[in-house]
């Protein structure tokens, strides 16, 4: 979304400021909205909810390790498994 309206998203842009969000040790927010038609939930609102989106924006957010986090992520990688959903540049 631009001050002249939507505009088309550059998706490689959007994933390259994630990458140096979360190489920043951050983590990665993105924002969209979406304008309904009218206030009423039809039976299908929980598909129609994540489509039309529009893109607003992405920010990155501290969210510190808890401490017993340092030794999940030793046992993890000592057994060769991702350790938890996060980013890999967070968890490295």
């Amino acid at each position: 979304m631009t001050h002249q309206g939507p505009k088309e998203v550059n998706r490689s842009k959007i994933l390259e400021t994630t990458e140096q969000i979360a190489g920043d040790g951050l983590r990665a927010l993105g924002f969209a909205m979406r304008v309904w038609d009218s206030a009423s939930r039809s039976a299908d609102f929980a598909t129609q909810a994540e489509t039309g989106l529009v893109f607003i924006g992405i920010v990155g957010m501290m969210d510190p390790p808890r401490p017993e986090a340092v030794e999940a992520v030793a046992i993890c990688s000592v057994r060769g498994h991702p350790a938890g959903d996060d980013h890999r540049e967070i968890i490295r």
